[in-house]
C-alpha cells in the first residue's frame, strides 16, 4: 500500500526528529565530560518526613521536611547543611563522595548527571517514534533512515563542531575548573542570540536560532581554508561539511562583490557552499521591505540535510 506522501509533514517531522538527535547528542555529551571530570555515577534522593507535636492543650500541629540525600555505589548519604560550600580554591577532590563537606557541590553535580540521563532516555524514544513515522511516510524517492547510523552520525557530527568545545567550557565552569570564555574584539555591533553568543547581524541570529530548531551542529563564523575570509556558519551534516553565507545587504555592491568572491573561492576549493539571500529589497513604492518565512528557511535547512539543495542563492520566502 502506498502512503500519500505530504512534504511539509515529512519536513516538520524531520526537523523535530534531528532536533532530538542534537538533544540526544548533548546529553551524551554531558555523560561522558562529567565522567571524564570524575564525577561519581549516582543519583540524589529526597524523603518527606512528617513530625507531629502535641502543645499541653492537646492540639496537634504537623510540619514536614524534605530531607535530600546522595545514592552512590548503593548506599545513601546525607546532604547537611551543617557542612559548609566548599571554596573554588579548596584544592580537595570535590568528587569524593566518602567527605561529607563535598556533599553540596556532589549534590549540584549529580543533579546535572540526573538531567542527562533523562533526556537521553526521553529523546531517544522520542526519535525512535519519528523515525518510524518518517519511514513510513516517506517519498519512494527518499531512503530510509536507519536510526542507529542516525544517531552516531549525529553524535560525530556534535563533537566535530565547536559547539562541543563550548559545551566543554560550559560544562568546566559549571564545576568550577575554567573562566568564562571571552568574547573577540572582532565585532562591531552588540548583538547576542539566545545561548549568549554574540553574532554580526539580526538575521544571523534568526539562522542559527533555526538551524538549532532542525538540530544542526555548527561553527559560527569558520575562516575559509587558505584565506582571511569567514563564512557565517558551517554545519556538520553526517561527516560532511557544509558552507553556508546569510546575505542581508545585495543592494551594496562592494557586499555583493565580495560574496561573489567567496561563492568563486568556494567552487575553486570544492566547498560546498549555499547562500541564503535575506536582503530587505524596496517594494514598488521603494521602500525596504523584510520577507521572511520561517517555515520556508526550515525547508531550506532539511534540503541541504537531505542533499535536494543545489549551491546556489535562496530566498526565506
Amino acid at each position: 500500500m502506498n502512503t500519500i506522501y505530504n512534504e511539509d509533514v515529512y519536513f516538520d517531522e524531520l526537523r523535530k526528529f534531528y532536533a532530538d538527535l542534537k538533544r540526544i547528542a548533548v546529553a551524551s555529551a554531558v555523560l561522558s565530560g562529567l565522567d571524564l571530570r570524575g564525577v561519581p555515577r549516582g543519583s540524589v534522593m529526597f524523603s518527606s518526613p512528617v513530625k507531629r507535636y502535641t502543645a499541653k492543650d492537646g492540639s496537634v500541629t504537623e510540619y514536614q521536611y524534605t530531607n535530600p540525600f546522595l545514592y552512590i555505589e548503593g548506599k545513601k548519604y546525607y546532604i547537611s547543611k551543617k557542612h559548609p560550600y566548599p571554596s573554588k580554591r579548596s584544592g580537595r577532590n570535590l568528587n569524593d563522595w566518602k567527605n561529607p563537606d563535598n556533599y553540596l557541590v556532589l549534590q549540584e553535580r549529580l543533579k546535572l548527571r540526573m538531567e542527562a540521563k533523562s533526556d537521553l532516555k526521553y529523546y531517544r524514544k522520542s526519535a525512535r517514534f519519528r523515525c518510524n513515522f518518517l519511514n513510513a511516510n516517506k517519498s519512494r524517492k527518499l531512503p530510509r533512515i536507519v536510526y542507529k547510523r542516525a544517531e552516531a552520525e549525529a553524535l560525530a557530527d556534535f563533537y566535530a563542531s565547536e559547539e562541543h568545545a563550548h559545551l566543554t567550557a560550559v560544562i568546566d565552569r559549571l564545576l568550577e575548573k575554567g573562566p568564562r570564555n571571552k568574547q573577540g574584539d572582532s565585532f562591531i555591533s552588540e548583538i547576542y542570540n539566545e545561548l549568549g553568543e554574540r553574532q554580526y547581524s539580526k538575521n544571523e541570529v534568526i539562522a542559527a536560532r533555526c538551524l538549532r530548531d532542525c538540530g544542526f551542529s555548527c561553527d559560527l563564523e569558520p575562516s575559509y581554508p587558505g584565506s582571511s575570509w569567514r563564512a557565517d556558519f558551517r554545519l556538520h551534516v553526517g561527516g560532511r561539511a557544509i558552507w553556508l553565507e546569510i546575505a542581508g545587504m545585495r543592494k551594496d555592491p562592494l557586499y555583493e562583490d565580495r560574496l561573489q568572491q567567496k561563492r568563486l573561492f568556494a567552487a575553486k576549493l570544492g566547498l560546498p557552499l549555499v547562500v541564503i539571500d535575506m536582503t530587505d529589497y524596496p517594494d514598488p513604492s521603494g521602500k525596504p521591505r523584510t520577507r521572511l518565512y520561517y517555515d520556508k528557511l526550515r525547508h531550506i535547512f532539511q534540503r541541504i540535510r537531505l542533499g535536494l539543495l543545489p549551491e546556489e542563492i535562496v530566498t526565506p520566502y
